[in-house]
């Protein structure tokens, strides 16, 4: 599964861009998840880095149908440090947004609304 990813979404640690802000400013529609981490339900964290999930949205519905499950993007620090050791299923509760077979759906209360994809 971690080589599938790697060649979808690049190595572990991937940048969008040399600026958050810069990124922002460019892109101010785009749902940018910078320093993310990639969640599955029968193994837990399977990568980390910068996703969009609207440039990349075609890449992560491939990437989604190829796993055959759900994949949950959450902030940096909801799936390390202090969390690396937490169950799936609290990593899924934490979830800004989640891949489905045919959609991205935000999970985040902030985020809906704001953003579309």
């Amino acid at each position: 599964m971690e080589e599938l990813v790697i060649e979808q979404l690049g190595w572990p640690g991937r940048l969008l861009s040399g600026s958050k802000g810069g990124y922002c400013n460019r892109y101010p529609n785009n749902l940018a998840l910078f320093n993310s981490n990639l969640i599955v339900n029968s193994v837990g964290k399977i990568w980390y880095g910068d996703v969009d999930a609207n440039a990349d949205k075609d890449v992560l519905l491939k990437l989604r149908a190829e796993i055959g499950e759900d994949l949950y993007f959450l902030y940096e620090m909801d799936a390390r440090f202090d969390h690396e050791n937490d169950s799936t299923d609290d990593f899924i509760k934490r979830a800004v947004f989640v891949v489905r077979e045919d959609k991205i759906e935000i999970l985040h209360e902030s985020y809906k609304g704001r953003y579309k994809v």
